[in-house]
């Protein structure tokens, strides 16, 4: 699976600019840092965990991927909105 960012803490790392929607999916990730603060690399992982555990998929059905990618579908929807708008 490519990576094309990743957050640390307050922080967004990526080799190059990065899309919108990709953006909104890492601010997202810095709001659950934010809100769990210590506590966030241990909660994401348990929830990978519950998700393996339930036959899931551990990355995607990571309730906190979850939350980014619904984040990144509204970045994306509204960009489509400002778009149709322009035209």
């Amino acid at each position: 699976m490519p990576v094309t960012a990743q957050t640390l803490g307050r922080y967004v790392f990526a080799r190059e600019s990065v899309p919108a929607d990709t953006l909104a999916h890492e601010c997202e990730h810095i709001r659950q840092w934010q809100r769990f603060g210590p506590f966030y690399l241990a909660l994401y992982f348990a929830s990978s965990a519950v998700a393996l555990a339930r036959r899931q998929r551990p990355y995607w059905d990571n309730d906190f991927e979850v939350a980014a990618r619904r984040r990144a579908d509204e970045e994306r929807e509204t960009a489509a909105l400002r778009d149709a708008r322009r035209s």
